[in-house]
């Protein structure tokens, strides 16, 4: 609050008994922001009036004392390994430090000095530590965008303790897709969880069959049908290291190689009259890797089988067929498709004459013979449509006994 002195007034009066008197105002460019170099600021008053007098105006300094004392003093701080440092003590003074009677100064840059405490080894650096430890930060050469360090007596510094907690990190492996046996193997991934700044250069993985599957453990990626387990191991690190962290678990993903599905389709049988088991026999497509019905492993054929024919259907007929069901192999499964037409074949009945004599002169005898060959316990006189053969020679009633 600026105050002045009025001198000159007449008859002993003063401001209080001049007549109409109105106090000058008074004022100088100085705000809470002006810099301890501006001093001193000129103070000046204007205005003021009395029916009796007229005014004229002196000048006078303002003097801007230094602060005594600003105290700057970084914050003391835990946080999880991966934190960032850099923004918790920002070198832009936006954060890592607490001050006492900074006044109206704004402060726009800092440098903090970490050094290893305790059982932590490392040197003294402007360098933000990233290993979990216990470290001290010192705050230093401090920068204004409003005001000056030359606006106060002295600048102390205090420092702060910064601890580091080591994490637990967990790995985790992918459970890729299911595949189809003869697929290729998906790559192997992970995902984490508590890392923080460390950078993973290798794991191991490896795989354990599941549930009826039996493989392993083995870091060979297997290649039968079957479900498997798939657990990282064995980490790496090409940015930080194992002593990180408080422990490191790892969690197993799961793969699935599921069985390509084979296609069997009954081939066109055939089969004589009266037998009892066609020819049946079947074309099998969808192998992987070359593979065959003479090299998959585990390889059982369909069986086969016929629900309109039996040892009595006659030859020929029609609409005849047989189809298959079942079939295995252990990286496959087998879909049965369609049916196969049975082609019933004849029979083949051997007729022989019997021997015969006759006395010269005589006419022929009449010729008999023997059928061989039937099916189904059936004769001459019961297969279906049987007309008997007709014999003949060359006999004739001259014919010489010689002959």
């Amino acid at each position: 609050t600026y105050t002045f002195t009025v001198a000159g007034f007449k008859n002993s009066e003063t401001s209080s008994t001049a007549a109409s008197y109105v106090a000058p105002t008074c004022s100088s460019s100085y705000t809470t922001t002006t810099n301890v170099s501006s001093s001193p600021v000129s103070i000046s008053c204007s205005g003021g009036s009395a029916t009796n007098y007229s005014f004229t105006s002196n000048t006078a300094n303002l003097t801007i004392n230094k602060v005594t004392t600003l105290g700057i003093t970084a914050t003391t701080q835990t946080v999880n390994f991966g934190a960032s440092i850099s923004s918790l003590y920002a070198t832009n003074g936006s954060a890592g430090y607490s001050t006492s009677a900074l006044a109206s100064g704004v402060i726009n840059a800092m440098t903090f000095t970490y050094a290893g405490s305790g059982a932590t080894t490392y040197a003294s650096s402007t360098t933000p530590p990233s290993s979990p430890g216990t470290y001290s930060v010192t705050p230093s050469a401090v920068g204004f965008s409003t005001g000056s360090t030359n606006n106060y007596s002295n600048i102390t510094y205090t420092a702060g303790t910064l601890t580091i907690s080591a994490n637990t990190l967990t790995i985790t492996a992918n459970s890729p897709s299911a595949i189809t046996y003869g697929d290729a193997t998906p790559a192997n991934g992970y995902s984490t969880t508590g890392l923080g700044s460390g950078v993973i250069s290798s794991l191991t993985y490896t795989y354990r069959g599941t549930g009826a599957t039996s493989y392993g453990p083995s870091t060979t990626a297997p290649t039968n049908a079957g479900t498997y387990s798939i657990t990282p191991g064995s980490v790496t690190f090409s940015t930080g290291s194992s002593s990180d962290y408080s422990g490191i678990s790892y969690v197993a993903g799961s793969f699935t190689i599921n069985q390509k599905t084979l296609t069997a389709t009954p081939n066109a049988a055939s089969v004589t009259y009266g037998d009892s088991t066609p020819n049946y026999s079947i074309t099998v497509t969808g192998f992987a890797n070359s593979e065959s019905t003479s090299t998959a492993a585990g390889y059982i054929a369909p069986t086969c089988s016929s629900s309109n024919y039996t040892t009595s259907t006659n030859a020929a007929t029609a609409n005849i067929t047989y189809t298959c069901t079942g079939g295995s192999a252990n990286n496959y499964s087998i879909t049965n498709s369609g049916s196969g037409a049975i082609t019933i074949n004849k029979a083949t009945l051997t007729v022989t004459p019997d021997a015969q004599s006759v006395t010269y002169g005589q006419a022929a005898p009449t010729y008999t013979f023997t059928v061989a060959g039937f099916k189904n316990s059936e004769t001459s006189s019961t297969a279906a449509s049987y007309v008997a053969p007709t014999c003949s020679s060359s006999y004739t009633t001259t014919t010489n006994v010689s002959s």
